[in-house]
Protein backbone atom coordinates (compact mmCIF):
# COMPACT_ATOMS: atom_id res chain seq x y z
CA UNK A 1 0.00 0.00 0.00
CA UNK A 2 2.87 2.38 0.84
CA UNK A 3 4.90 1.45 -2.05
CA UNK A 4 1.73 1.99 -4.12
CA UNK A 5 1.03 5.22 -2.68
CA UNK A 6 4.61 6.44 -3.73
CA UNK A 7 4.39 5.37 -7.16
CA UNK A 8 1.16 6.84 -7.87
CA UNK A 9 2.53 10.25 -6.04
CA UNK A 10 6.10 11.27 -6.59
CA UNK A 11 5.37 14.13 -4.37
CA UNK A 12 5.59 11.75 -1.29
CA UNK A 13 9.05 10.70 -2.68
CA UNK A 14 10.29 14.16 -2.78
CA UNK A 15 8.73 15.05 0.77
CA UNK A 16 10.16 11.90 1.45
CA UNK A 17 13.70 12.46 0.26
CA UNK A 18 14.01 16.23 1.29
CA UNK A 19 12.88 14.46 4.83
CA UNK A 20 16.03 12.39 4.62
CA UNK A 21 18.43 15.02 3.01
CA UNK A 22 17.06 17.75 5.65
CA UNK A 23 17.60 15.27 8.50
CA UNK A 24 21.23 14.91 7.61
CA UNK A 25 21.49 18.66 6.84
CA UNK A 26 20.03 19.14 10.01
CA UNK A 27 22.29 17.37 12.12
CA UNK A 28 25.21 19.02 10.29
CA UNK A 29 23.63 22.43 11.68
CA UNK A 30 22.93 21.39 15.04
CA UNK A 31 26.01 19.11 15.74
CA UNK A 32 27.98 22.72 14.52
CA UNK A 33 25.56 24.83 16.81
CA UNK A 34 26.57 22.50 19.58
CA UNK A 35 30.27 22.48 19.14
CA UNK A 36 30.41 26.35 18.47
CA UNK A 37 28.67 27.25 21.78
CA UNK A 38 29.82 24.19 23.84
CA UNK A 39 33.23 24.12 22.99
CA UNK A 40 34.05 27.46 21.19
CA UNK A 41 31.64 29.53 23.39
CA UNK A 42 30.58 30.87 20.76
CA UNK A 43 27.02 33.24 20.59
CA UNK A 44 24.01 30.78 19.81
CA UNK A 45 23.32 33.53 17.47
CA UNK A 46 26.96 33.32 15.43
CA UNK A 47 26.68 29.45 15.73
CA UNK A 48 23.13 29.05 14.78
CA UNK A 49 24.58 31.46 11.46
CA UNK A 50 27.37 29.21 11.45
CA UNK A 51 25.35 25.96 11.35
CA UNK A 52 22.75 26.76 8.89
CA UNK A 53 24.79 27.79 6.39
CA UNK A 54 26.68 24.50 6.12
CA UNK A 55 23.52 22.86 6.41
CA UNK A 56 21.65 24.63 3.21
CA UNK A 57 25.00 23.98 1.14
CA UNK A 58 24.80 20.46 2.25
CA UNK A 59 21.00 20.16 1.67
CA UNK A 60 21.56 22.28 -1.85
CA UNK A 61 23.96 19.73 -3.49
CA UNK A 62 21.84 16.62 -1.89
CA UNK A 63 18.62 18.20 -3.22
CA UNK A 64 19.90 19.01 -6.39
CA UNK A 65 21.48 15.81 -7.51
CA UNK A 66 19.92 13.40 -5.56
CA UNK A 67 16.29 14.35 -4.68
CA UNK A 68 15.00 16.49 -7.47
CA UNK A 69 17.79 15.84 -9.86
CA UNK A 70 17.13 19.15 -11.79
CA UNK A 71 21.48 19.88 -12.34
CA UNK A 72 20.60 22.80 -15.04
CA UNK A 73 20.75 26.68 -14.24
CA UNK A 74 22.74 25.82 -11.15
CA UNK A 75 23.62 29.09 -10.32
CA UNK A 76 19.98 30.59 -10.49
CA UNK A 77 18.78 27.58 -8.73
CA UNK A 78 21.30 28.07 -5.78
CA UNK A 79 20.75 31.30 -5.37
CA UNK A 80 16.91 30.40 -5.44
CA UNK A 81 17.97 28.05 -2.49
CA UNK A 82 19.80 29.95 -0.60
CA UNK A 83 17.90 32.88 -0.48
CA UNK A 84 14.66 30.08 0.82
CA UNK A 85 17.65 29.15 3.24
CA UNK A 86 18.20 32.79 4.34
CA UNK A 87 14.78 33.42 4.85
CA UNK A 88 14.43 30.14 7.08
CA UNK A 89 17.52 31.18 8.90
CA UNK A 90 15.20 34.51 10.26
CA UNK A 91 12.55 32.40 11.02
CA UNK A 92 15.03 30.71 13.13
CA UNK A 93 16.60 33.31 15.10
CA UNK A 94 13.03 34.65 15.93
CA UNK A 95 12.11 31.30 16.97
CA UNK A 96 15.43 30.91 19.21
CA UNK A 97 14.82 34.79 20.34
CA UNK A 98 11.59 34.16 21.31
CA UNK A 99 12.17 30.66 22.80
CA UNK A 100 15.73 31.23 24.73
CA UNK A 101 15.13 35.02 25.90
CA UNK A 102 11.91 35.87 26.11
CA UNK A 103 10.23 32.14 27.00
CA UNK A 104 13.25 30.65 28.52
CA UNK A 105 13.67 27.57 27.27
CA UNK A 106 16.75 25.67 26.66
CA UNK A 107 18.39 26.67 23.83
CA UNK A 108 18.61 23.05 22.72
CA UNK A 109 15.06 22.29 22.93
CA UNK A 110 14.77 25.67 20.65
CA UNK A 111 16.61 24.70 18.18
CA UNK A 112 15.21 21.82 17.56
CA UNK A 113 11.77 23.09 17.39
CA UNK A 114 12.84 25.41 15.11
CA UNK A 115 14.46 22.94 12.75
CA UNK A 116 11.29 21.04 12.16
CA UNK A 117 9.14 24.41 11.60
CA UNK A 118 12.09 25.89 9.17
CA UNK A 119 11.71 22.70 7.20
CA UNK A 120 8.48 22.13 6.30
CA UNK A 121 8.50 25.85 5.22
CA UNK A 122 11.40 25.49 3.15
CA UNK A 123 9.93 22.23 1.46
CA UNK A 124 7.29 23.76 0.74
CA UNK A 125 9.20 27.19 -1.17
CA UNK A 126 11.90 25.22 -2.38
CA UNK A 127 9.59 22.65 -4.00
CA UNK A 128 7.91 25.57 -5.92
CA UNK A 129 10.33 28.08 -6.57
CA UNK A 130 13.68 26.67 -6.42
CA UNK A 131 13.19 23.23 -8.17
CA UNK A 132 9.34 24.06 -9.60
CA UNK A 133 7.47 25.71 -11.71
CA UNK A 134 7.82 29.14 -10.14
CA UNK A 135 11.48 29.84 -11.33
CA UNK A 136 10.72 28.50 -14.50
CA UNK A 137 8.23 30.78 -15.18
CA UNK A 138 10.25 33.99 -13.90
CA UNK A 139 13.14 32.81 -16.70
CA UNK A 140 10.29 32.84 -19.24
CA UNK A 141 9.21 36.66 -18.13
CA UNK A 142 12.82 37.81 -18.05
CA UNK A 143 13.47 36.40 -21.52
CA UNK A 144 10.15 37.62 -23.09
CA UNK A 145 10.85 41.13 -21.38
CA UNK A 146 14.59 41.10 -23.18
CA UNK A 147 13.22 40.27 -26.43
CA UNK A 148 10.47 42.19 -26.77
CA UNK A 149 13.18 45.56 -25.17
CA UNK A 150 15.57 43.99 -27.64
Amino acid sequence: MIIKLLKENPIFVEMFLYGIIGSISAGLDSLTYYLLTRELMLSEFVANFFGINLGITLSFILNTFINFKKTDKLIKRAASFYFVGYIGLLLSMIILCIGIKIININDMVVKIVSVFIVALFQFILNKLVTFGPVIESIEKNIERRFANNG
